[in-house]
C-alpha cells in the first residue's frame, strides 16, 4: 500500500489533476469528481495535494519566498544528514502547473509546500500577505498593484488596486464565506451544497458558482454588483426583512450606503471589466473620480492648485470620456490635461496639477 505522502506527490505531478484543481474544463471536472468518490478513503491525501498546487499557483512575487524555500531546503538536507551531494535550488517562479520543471521539483515542492500549509506559516509576499491555515486565506493588494489568487476551494480571484480579502469556509453551516474591500472579479469554483457569500460593508452576495464583479471601496458612496453569467442573490444587511434581491447575466446593482437605495440595471461588460484587462475606462465621470482612480491604479497622489477649484466648469463638469489600455500614467495625464486644459508635473509618486494654462480644454 502506498504512503499518504506518495499518493500526493502523484497528485501533484499529475498534469490533469493539476488543471482540475486550478482550471477545470467538463471533462476534467467529471473525472476527479468520480475518482473521489471511487476512492473516499484518498480524500485527505487530494485534499493536501490541492492545497500545496493553489499555494504554488498563487506565487506571484518571489523574493521573500525563495529565501524560505532556501531555509526550508537546508532543514531538508539536514534531515537527510547533511549531505552536500544532495543540491537543488527550487524557484517558486519557475514552477508552473504542467511544466517538467514542476514534475522535477514535485518532492521537494511536497515538502515545502507541506511545511508551509501543515505548520500554519504566514509569509508576507510584496504584493501583500497572506495566510493558510484551516482553509482560511487574506489578501491584500497595495494600490498601484493588481492580482490574480486562487482559493482554497479552487475559484479564482481577479483583485484590483487597493483591495483586500478574507476568505474562511464556515463547516457548520456549510458556506464559503469571502470578505470584501475595494474590487475584484470572481470565477467562483461550483458548489452545491456550500453557497458562496461576498460580503461587502452593506451588501452580501451569495451564489453557487458564477462570475460576476463587486466593487466596494471603502470612502466611496457606491456599491455595486455586475453578473456575468449565472445567478447571484443579494440581501442588505442593514434591512434583512427586505426579499433577496436575484441578479440574471448582464445585469448589475448600484447600492447607495448614504441613502440605502438599491438601482437595478444593465451594463456594458466592457466597462464593468475593462480594469481586468488592464484597461482604464472612464464615462461621463466628473475629475475628483478621474484623481481617485488614477492615484489607485499607478500608486501615486495627486497635489492640485487651489486656483482650479476656483472655475466652475472644472468642478461641476462630469463629462470625461477615456480609455486608456497598458497605458503609462504620463501618457493618460497628458490626454486629461488636453481635455482640462491644464499643465501637470511629475515628481516619483507625486502629481502635481498646475493652474489653467492651455488652450482649449474647459477654458
Amino acid at each position: 500500500m502506498k504512503e499518504s505522502n506518495d499518493i500526493v506527490e502523484e497528485l501533484i505531478c499529475d498534469d490533469s489533476f493539476c488543471k482540475f484543481v486550478t482550471n477545470p474544463d467538463e471533462s476534467t471536472f467529471k473525472y476527479w469528481n468520480g475518482y473521489i468518490k471511487d476512492n473516499p478513503e484518498k480524500l485527505g491525501d487530494i485534499k493536501e495535494a490541492r492545497k500545496v498546487i493553489l499555494l504554488l499557483g498563487n506565487n506571484e512575487n518571489t523574493s521573500e519566498v525563495d529565501e524560505r524555500v532556501s531555509s526550508v531546503w537546508f532543514r531538508i538536507k539536514q534531515s537527510l544528514g547533511n549531505d552536500n551531494s544532495v543540491d537543488m535550488k527550487v524557484h517558486f517562479k519557475s514552477i508552473k502547473i504542467g511544466n517538467p520543471v514542476f514534475k522535477v521539483a514535485a518532492a521537494v515542492a511536497l515538502l515545502i509546500g507541506v511545511y508551509f500549509v501543515l505548520s500554519k506559516v504566514n509569509f508576507e509576499t510584496l504584493s501583500g500577505k497572506r495566510t493558510y491555515a484551516n482553509n482560511y486565506f487574506h489578501k491584500s493588494v497595495p494600490i498601484g498593484q493588481k492580482s490574480t489568487v486562487f482559493l482554497p476551494d479552487g475559484s479564482q480571484v481577479k483583485m484590483n488596486a487597493g483591495t483586500s480579502i478574507e476568505y474562511s469556509e464556515d463547516s457548520e453551516n456549510n458556506s464559503r464565506v469571502l470578505k470584501l474591500e475595494g474590487e475584484a472579479f470572481f470565477n467562483v469554483k461550483r458548489d452545491t451544497l456550500r453557497p458562496f457569500i461576498v460580503k461587502t460593508q452593506n451588501l452580501s452576495t451569495t451564489v453557487l458558482g458564477t462570475s460576476f464583479n463587486v466593487k466596494a471601496y471603502k470612502g466611496e458612496e457606491e456599491i455595486e454588483v455586475a453578473l456575468i453569467s449565472g445567478k447571484v442573490s443579494l440581501s442588505n444587511g442593514s434591512n434583512l426583512s427586505d426579499k433577496p434581491l436575484i441578479l440574471s447575466p448582464n445585469e448589475m446593482v448600484s447600492y447607495n450606503k448614504k441613502y440605502n437605495a438599491t438601482v437595478k440595471q444593465t451594463f456594458e461588460s466592457e466597462q464593468i471589466l475593462a480594469w481586468t484587462d488592464k484597461t482604464l475606462y472612464f464615462e461621463d465621470v466628473n475629475f475628483e473620480q478621474l484623481v481617485v482612480n488614477l492615484e489607485r491604479w499607478y500608486g501615486v497622489k495627486f497635489v492640485i492648485d487651489n486656483n482650479l477649484w476656483k472655475s466652475k466648469n472644472f468642478i461641476e463638469r462630469k463629462d470625461y470620456k477615456g480609455k486608456y489600455k497598458n497605458k503609462s500614467l504620463e501618457t493618460v495625464l497628458e490626454a486629461v490635461g488636453f481635455s482640462y486644459g491644464f499643465d501637470f508635473e511629475i515628481d516619483n509618486k507625486t502629481v502635481m496639477i498646475k493652474s489653467l494654462t492651455k488652450k482649449g480644454g474647459i477654458n
